[in-house]
C-alpha cells in the first residue's frame, strides 16, 4: 500500500536510493534543496580543497551558505543536522 503525500524519490540505475514521503510541502522542499546544495557544495569543495584540513569544513560551510540563500529556516535545520554529525564524527585536521 502506497502512502499518500509528496514522494521524494532518488534512484540510480533503476535502484531506489532514497524514498521519503511527507504531507508537508516545506519538508519536501527542505529535503530537495538539502540534496541539491550538498551536491553543489561537494563540487565546490573538490575545486577548493585545502590540504591538511578536514574536507567537511569547506563542504558544510558552503552548503550552509547556499541553503541560506533559499531559506533561513532551512539553514537553521541544516546547521542542527551538521552539529549532530560533528558530535558523533568530529573534524579531523
Amino acid at each position: 500500500m502506497k502512502k499518500s503525500g509528496y514522494h521524494y524519490v532518488i534512484s540510480e540505475k533503476r535502484q531506489e536510493i532514497k524514498h521519503q514521503v511527507t504531507k508537508n510541502l516545506d519538508e519536501l522542499l527542505y529535503s530537495t534543496f538539502k540534496d541539491i546544495t550538498f551536491e553543489m557544495a561537494c563540487d565546490y569543495e573538490v575545486r577548493n580543497r585545502i590540504e591538511g584540513q578536514d574536507f567537511r569544513r569547506l563542504l558544510f560551510n558552503k552548503q550552509l551558505e547556499l541553503i541560506n540563500l533559499i531559506s533561513e529556516e532551512f539553514s537553521l535545520l541544516l546547521k542542527t543536522e551538521i552539529e549532530v554529525i560533528l558530535k558523533k564524527y568530529p573534524f579531523k585536521d
